[in-house]
């Protein structure tokens, strides 16, 4: 049978740079080994030579489809690019009809019932009276479904009330003094998580199961599959379940990863990076970025030094280029009430903008319910959360404390500026704005930095909602330790800003940002050429286009004759 990988174009290994070639020769000793792949420095390209050279059967292991179908081809027949969960459904969805039909609901919702609220609801006979401190069906039911959601992703064998997230507990639980009630409150979801799973996992139930599911039962079964070699990308950014099952797996690993751009804790990801580290696997650095130039790596290197890194990032010998806003540039976010916030600015001054992934139905559900408590509507507040909290001042409060999300103050902002006009708002941009990218002249991308995340873009402009808040700031001159969502906050601005290939424009916030990083973590014995990278290339054919025409438009301006 033909191999659909010759069926287009593979791309040509390069020669493996001096640090690629360290990776390789550690794996060649055939011990376990770890890599710190800063942004733009090659790690799909490392585990590719590793391969090649290794000539093993085994699997590269890739966060996403999307890394999967740019692995795929460039990869030896012997070495399958895979994803957790498509492993999975190999092994726990093709080889059964049950599952399939279990999931088929998942697929397509015409053809059966996904798993949700109401398929919770409907398969452990919930009333109005099966818990005393949620007597709505509906929220009942999604605090199960949340449980459920955690512990798929879980390294544990079975749902349990570490599993019960904070977010769906009445908020009079969650006062210090409710302590034991929130503890009783925990044990009876974590209960009911219990018995769905059970049924779940039951080929004979017609319970439904989604994409997690099957992951998360291939991972009990605790199988392990012989393969002779494991090159585990993207590892800072892992599910504990799936640590667990590589954990399982025999044959020799090499983990790949940037412990920095580690930006999805808020959905359970962890740094198993860490692990193997911590354990002594012989450990090499990629600081070489082939992406951006030595400047942007002089900025990066200080965010990294915030966080106790001592291996500097290094980038390309070549010049920033001004971002000229008129030409097609990309926006990088934090949230997507930002993004609806620039989005709806552009549109109303007629200019093209196109929001890569689109924005969220539940962003406008969100902003809908916002206004509805400003007006003091609350039977038309749908989001949990804000009808708990019962009206408009108690959410001005809530958008100040430490429970708040990032954007919910961006949320108050937005609704107290439009009010009853931001209803047309929301109309004209799900109206306007493109599905597809219609790659006009002159458009502005938009995009969340998690979105941004393993691309690059020749002009990037950074939105003000990612610069440090200054008791952040505050905390990491004076080495103070910091909590899980700060953390990831510096993660997240150091994805943004090496996103950029050639320009980049920073507000105001993140250049104060910046001077302040450099007054305590620049060093006497830094130079240029700290941040310049031992391995130079050769600019792409789109940067160096770019940098003609900003040539030419520099020599314009320069030489223009002007009247007077």
């Amino acid at each position: 049978m033909k191999d659909l990988r010759t069926s287009w174009t593979v791309p040509k290994r390069q020669p493996p740079t001096s640090q690629q070639q360290a990776v390789v020769d550690g794996m060649l000793d055939g011990h376990h080994n770890a890599c710190i792949a800063y942004a733009g420095s090659g790690k799909t390209a490392t585990g590719v030579e590793v391969a090649h050279v290794l000539n093993a059967p085994g699997y590269l292991m890739l966060f996403n489809r999307a890394a999967r179908m740019d692995a795929s081809p460039r990869m030896p027949g012997n070495v399958s690019a895979i994803t957790g969960h498509a492993l999975a459904f190999q092994h726990v969805i093709e080889p059964s009809k049950r599952y399939q039909e279990k999931l088929a609901g998942t697929l397509d919702p015409d053809d059966g019932q996904p798993l949700n609220a109401t398929a919770i609801a409907r398969s452990l006979y919930l009333n109005n009276r099966s818990d005393p401190d949620i007597p709505a069906v509906s929220q009942l039911a999604t605090a199960i479904l949340k449980t459920i959601e955690a512990f798929q992703i879980s390294a544990d064998p079975a749902p349990d009330p570490d599993h019960v997230p904070d977010t769906v507990m009445p908020l009079h639980l969650r006062q210090p003094e409710n302590a034991d009630a929130a503890g009783a409150f925990e044990a009876r979801i974590a209960d009911h998580a219990k018995a769905m799973w059970k049924k779940m996992i039951s080929e004979r139930s017609p319970a439904p199961i989604n994409h997690d599911s099957y992951l998360k039962i291939f991972q009990l079964r605790q199988q392990d599959l012989h393969a002779s070699l494991w090159i585990l990308d993207e590892y800072q950014d892992t599910n504990p379940v799936v640590d667990a099952l590589v954990n399982q797996q025999s044959g020799q690993k090499l983990w790949i990863g940037d412990p920095y751009q580690a930006i999805h804790a808020w959905r359970g990801a962890i740094n198993a990076l860490q692990s193997p580290i911590d354990d002594g696997v012989k450990t090499h650095y990629l600081n070489d970025s082939f992406r951006f130039n030595h400047q942007i790596a002089g900025m990066a290197t200080l965010l990294l030094r915030s966080l106790g890194e001592e291996v500097p990032v290094r980038g390309q010998p070549r010049g920033l280029q001004p971002v000229n806003t008129r030409e097609n540039n990309t926006i990088i976010c934090r949230t997507n009430l930002t993004i609806l916030f620039r989005a709806g600015e552009l549109l109303l001054r007629n200019m093209p903008v196109y929001v890569d992934g689109g924005i969220p139905w539940a962003t406008f559900q969100r902003l809908n319910s916002a206004l509805a408590l400003y007006e003091g509507r609350l039977e038309d507040v749908k989001v949990g959360l804000l009808k708990q909290l019962g009206s408009w001042n108690a959410l001005v409060d809530f958008a100040g404390s430490p429970g708040a999300t990032p954007d919910t103050l961006t949320m108050v902002q937005m609704v107290e500026r439009y009010r009853s006009h931001l209803p047309l708002l929301m109309e004209g941009l799900q109206n306007k704005l493109p599905w597809k990218n219609p790659g006009k002249p002159g458009q502005t991308t938009l995009l969340t930095a998690h979105r941004s995340k393993g691309r690059q873009f020749l002009q990037v402009e950074l939105d003000e909602d990612l610069a440090l808040p200054p008791s952040l700031i505050s905390k990491l001159v004076n080495r103070a330790p910091l909590n899980t969502a700060e953390r990831e906050a510096v993660h997240v601005l150091y994805v943004a800003l090496t996103r950029a290939e050639l320009g980049i424009l920073l507000p105001r916030g993140i250049k104060e940002n910046f001077r302040q990083l450099n007054e305590a973590f620049s060093r006497p014995d830094d130079t240029p050429g700290t941040f310049v990278a031992e391995t130079v290339i050769k600019p792409s054919e789109g940067v160096e286009k770019a940098i003609r025409a900003a040539r030419t438009e520099e020599f314009i301006r320069t030489h223009r004759r002007t009247d007077g």
